[in-house]
């Protein structure tokens, strides 16, 4: 396990630095067996901060429906490349894009269908960023999930733009449905 665990992460370490060459594996048939894996490249990102809402308090600035329009090479065809997320943040550091929690919702649509969800990110005191999603599938795609974790690297100083930073992502899609959340867990009486 442990042997297995270090591939992985060196894998993602190697996907990372690579670029966009080695980041988007050869997928097997599409819908061969209930789970299938699945990788993707962010190729480009939109900003529009038309509807979104600033402040600062007590030191710690808040945007609230921050929106982004991205498109993603992904490696299974079901996954529509327009991915749209609308997110909310804290900037911790004004100024700087680390030490950022972000909550969200994303929108992948297509002509055949579309999938919806949620995702949680965090950026870390580097500046990279680790997120986690989890969309159901509509239309075409109905009867399907997925869950799917992203990465970017920090931003470097000298770029113009958050969508320089270079995002992959990797999950997979299951058949059926998600498993429901248990209740919250409740502290003992005692």
């Amino acid at each position: 396990m442990r042997t297995l665990r270090l591939t992985l992460v060196g894998t993602i370490i190697l996907v990372l630095l690579s670029g966009l060459g080695l980041v988007v594996y050869a997928q097997s048939d599409e819908g061969n067996g209930p789970v299938t894996h699945f990788t993707g490249t962010r190729l480009s990102s939109v900003p529009d901060t038309t509807d979104e809402e600033w402040w600062e308090e007590d030191g710690i600035g808040h945007a609230r429906v921050f929106r982004v329009a991205e498109t993603v090479e992904w490696s299974d065809p079901r996954l529509p490349s327009e991915k749209q997320n609308v997110a909310n943040f804290d900037m911790y550091n004004i100024g700087e894009f680390r030490e950022v929690p972000m909550t969200g919702t994303t929108l992948l649509e297509g002509p055949d269908g579309y999938w919806s969800g949620e995702f949680t990110t965090y950026c870390d005191a580097e500046g990279a960023c680790h997120g986690m999603s989890a969309v159901t599938g509509h239309g075409a795609y109905e009867g399907l999930f997925a869950i799917f974790r992203d990465s970017s690297p920090a931003l470097d100083p000298d770029a113009s733009s958050v969508a320089m930073v270079e995002t992959v992502f990797e999950g997979l899609i299951f058949e059926g449905e998600r498993p429901p959340m248990p209740d919250p867990i409740e502290p003992s009486a005692g």
